[in-house]
C-alpha cells in the first residue's frame, strides 16, 4: 500500500489491514491485488479503468485491461491466455459502427503520433517517465487494434442506451451497484501481436 494517493493511509497506520481470499494461500505464495476488478471494488469495476490506473498509480496493468472510450460507447475487457498468446475482446454491449469508426480514426493518429515522436525525446522528461509514456502508448494502441479486428456484431442500440449505458454490460442499472458483478456479453479472438 505505498502509492502517493492512498485515502486510508491514515486508517491503516491506526488499525493495520486485513486481506481476505477466496481461497487457501500457500506460505511463500506470492499474492495478486486488483484495483478495479475485484469482489469488493464497488463502481471500480465500472469506471476505473486501464487508463485510471496509468494516471493515478503509474503503471499499466497486466492483463485483464478494462477499456472505456465513452465518446465511442465502446467497453471491453482485454484479457490474454498465458499459454496460447490468444488475446480475446469481451465488449459489454455491441459496437455501433459510428463508435468504431471513430477508433479507426483515433488508431490512424496514434500511428501518426508515435511517427513523429517516439524517437525523440527532445522535451524535459525523465527518462523512466518517458518510458512509461510510452508504455501506456503500446497498450492504447493495442487495445484499440484487437477492437477493431474483433469480428463482433456491430449494433447502434448503444446510443439509445441512457447516459450510464457503460455502467454495466446494459443488464444492470446504478442502483444495483451494491450487488455488482459484471456479465460479459459478447465475446471476440485475435491473435497477439509479436
Amino acid at each position: 500500500m505505498k502509492h502517493v494517493f492512498n485515502p486510508y493511509k491514515d486508517d491503516i497506520k491506526k488499525t493495520g489491514y486485513a486481506i481476505a481470499t477466496t481461497q487457501s494461500i500457500s506460505s511463500g505464495e506470492e499474492l495478486f491485488n486488483s484495483y478495479n476488478q475485484c469482489n469488493v471494488c464497488q463502481e471500480y469495476q465500472d469506471w476505473f479503468t486501464t487508463p485510471d490506473l496509468f494516471k493515478s498509480y503509474g503503471f499499466i496493468e497486466q492483463y485483464p485491461q478494462r477499456w472505456l472510450f465513452d465518446l465511442c460507447r465502446i467497453k471491453f475487457d482485454l484479457d490474454i491466455d498465458n499459454e496460447s498468446g490468444v488475446e480475446t475482446v469481451n465488449f459489454f454491449v455491441a459496437p455501433s459502427k459510428r463508435g468504431m469508426e471513430a477508433m479507426r480514426k483515433e488508431l490512424e493518429r496514434l500511428d501518426a503520433f508515435s511517427k513523429q515522436y517516439r524517437s525523440k525525446n527532445d522535451v524535459d522528461i525523465p527518462d523512466h517517465e518517458w518510458k512509461s509514456l510510452w508504455e501506456y502508448y503500446d497498450a492504447l494502441r493495442n487495445a484499440i487494434a484487437r477492437a477493431l479486428e474483433s469480428d463482433v456484431p456491430i449494433s447502434d442500440e448503444v446510443w439509445e442506451m441512457p447516459h450510464n449505458w457503460w455502467v454495466t454490460n446494459g443488464t444492470m442499472q446504478e442502483s444495483d451497484q451494491d450487488s455488482h458483478f459484471v456479465r460479459r456479453s459478447n465475446q471476440s479472438t485475435c491473435i497477439a501481436a509479436t
